[in-house]
């Protein structure tokens, strides 16, 4: 039993270097683009990290988790700057894989007290490198623009915030499920972990990632606000005697997020106020016509979201109680909308064409996607666990897998044709 425990665990860590290493790749050859967001970060912003310029480098890009790491591969160990920054990538995505193994391990010992962590590493790799379904005849043969993905590779501070962005998805979960239930003994931290730590380990992650990458922060943190909202609003009308309390759980929420809340507003205020937005002036934030950004990179929007969250999408048409009842599926259906409505109307004046704001529409993608994986691993597990499960429950479980092993495949695509062609 000891040997098969090592076999499996070594299943992780192999799943974690296949990952590492098409990262790696993939970023070498993005320098071939001279027009590309690793390019430009390395060859404009870092370049800039001087005693002399280092200012201006910080107020063109202030959000620097990732710029750190690659200045440490570079200037401490000496590793050319190209590879350097490919190794800082692979720290950031090898993080987000061991995060999503350990999140769809600690569901599979929810739903089943046992571990699997074969699938979970499998799933975990899975999860880390699909792509939006492809098609060559839709939208000028552009797996990416248009679509937009969960693994927007091609750009390295959104892959920094994504690790970052599933542990603050695990840390509010368990507090919004403690404040539903005080016997609640958790599924990702356990009853051990006080409430108080929870909120500051949940303080620290969200000032982290608007370090990394604000995008995250700016549509998750209004989200949790909409979700908890609209749950005091219900206990007010219902007359609940607890809405007084719950008013207080929603102030210490705000006061977790108010570090990540001030980093975004200094941010803001160097980016657009002080002139730091790199290209020049931007213009300013501005509400655009209804999807007019996005309206710039697809044919048609509908179709690129289908494209982009088939599965997703899927797992919350088969099993939308869920989605309605459950903390976490409605945390991940209100941020996907807080996400979607800030793709849909916010544009900066003069720089539309850049569609910055919608990185948090694939922030908001991603808490879907991870949430509708875990949902679905869970049915899954309770459909094995039956002795004669349904005809059609195999035919929706079969669905869902042909659907996620598409994007899949669309992902295996993506590095092909960045990588191989």
């Amino acid at each position: 039993m000891g040997n098969r425990k090592k076999e499996v665990n070594y299943m992780v860590y192999f799943w974690a270097a296949v990952l590492s290493v098409l990262t790696y790749y993939f970023v070498i050859n993005e320098f071939s683009d001279p027009r590309g967001d690793y390019t430009g970060h390395v060859y404009s912003f870092i370049a800039m990290y001087t005693r002399e310029h280092v200012v201006e480098g910080f107020m063109a890009a202030p959000y620097v988790l990732w710029h750190i790491v690659t200045l440490f591969f570079n200037r401490i160990i000496r590793v050319p700057i190209e590879s350097a920054a490919a190794y800082s990538s692979c720290v950031y995505t090898a993080l987000s894989f061991f995060i999503t193994e350990w999140m769809i391990n600690k569901t599979v010992i929810y739903e089943t007290g046992e571990t699997d962590r074969k699938m979970s590493a499998f799933l975990a790799f899975v999860f880390n490198i699909v792509q939006p379904i492809f098609f060559y005849w839709y939208d000028a043969m552009s797996q990416y623009y248009g679509q937009f993905s969960i693994n927007p590779l091609h750009n390295p501070t959104h892959m920094c915030v994504k690790p970052f962005s599933l542990l603050a998805l695990c840390l509010t979960y368990e507090i919004l499920m403690r404040h539903n239930d005080e016997n609640w003994q958790g599924i990702f931290f356990y009853e051990s972990i006080s409430l108080k730590r929870l909120h500051v380990y949940l303080g620290l992650v969200l000032a982290v990632s608007t370090v990394a990458k604000p995008t995250f922060a700016e549509m998750f943190i209004p989200a949790v606000g909409i979700y908890m909202l609209i749950e005091w609003i219900v206990r007010l009308a219902k007359k609940n005697k607890t809405a007084g309390e719950y008013f207080k759980k929603c102030l210490l929420m705000l006061a977790t997020a108010a570090p990540a809340l001030m980093i975004i507003l200094f941010q803001v205020l160097l980016y657009f106020i002080f002139g730091g937005s790199y290209g020049g002036a931007s213009g300013g934030l501005i509400i655009t016509k209804w999807l007019e950004v996005w309206n710039m990179f697809t044919e048609n929007v509908p179709v690129s979201i289908m494209l982009g969250m088939a599965f997703p999408i899927y797992v919350v048409f088969i099993n939308g109680g869920y989605f309605v009842k459950n903390v976490l599926g409605r945390l991940s259906l209100i941020s996907y909308g807080v996400g979607f409505l800030e793709a849909a109307i916010l544009g900066e004046e003069t720089k539309l064409e850049h569609g910055n704001f919608l990185w948090p529409m694939m922030s908001g993608m991603t808490i879907l996607w991870i949430s509708a994986l875990l949902r679905f691993v869970a049915l899954a597990c309770k459909t094995d666990s039956e002795e004669e499960p349904t005809a059609a429950k195999r035919i929706l479980l079969g669905v869902g897998w042909i659907l996620l092993f598409a994007h899949m495949i669309a992902g295996f695509i993506y590095y092909y044709n960045h990588v191989l062609k």
